[in-house]
Order: structure tokens, then sequence, then C-alpha cells
């Protein structure tokens, strides 16, 4: 298992169909998603490791993607 110095989390809000789902599925994958996303319907959630530049340092960032 992996250990990271730090972990971020992150709760987006938000009205429905404002791209919330959009904004995570950009930083998650890192590519832009399909015009034809489904509504959240609940809770998603990602994580992602990041390397922070110039320091031996590991961040985890969870992201979770709400219902609007």
């Amino acid at each position: 298992m992996e250990t990271f110095g730090h972990m971020i989390k992150i709760v987006l809000v938000g009205e429905a169909a404002v791209g919330k789902t959009a904004l995570v599925h950009r930083y998650m994958k890192n590519t832009m998603p399909p015009d034809t996303l489904k509504a959240t319907v609940g809770v998603e959630r990602g994580k992602r490791a990041v390397g922070v530049e110039h320091r031996r340092l590991k961040v985890q960032v969870v992201l979770w993607d709400t219902a609007g």
C-alpha cells in the first residue's frame, strides 16, 4: 500500500447540470469527458496521487462528486 504525506479531500456541491462530474472526470482521467455524461445519483468518489514539485512529497487528492 502506498503511503502519502498528506490527504486532501474535496467535496463538490452545486446545482444540477453545472459541470461537477465533468470537472472530476477531467481531473481524474486528464481527458475531456464525453458529451453525454449521465447525472450523478448519490455520490461518486475518485482518488489521485500527486507528487509535489521540487519536494519528496506525495499527496492523495480525493474528490467527492455529489448529485445536484
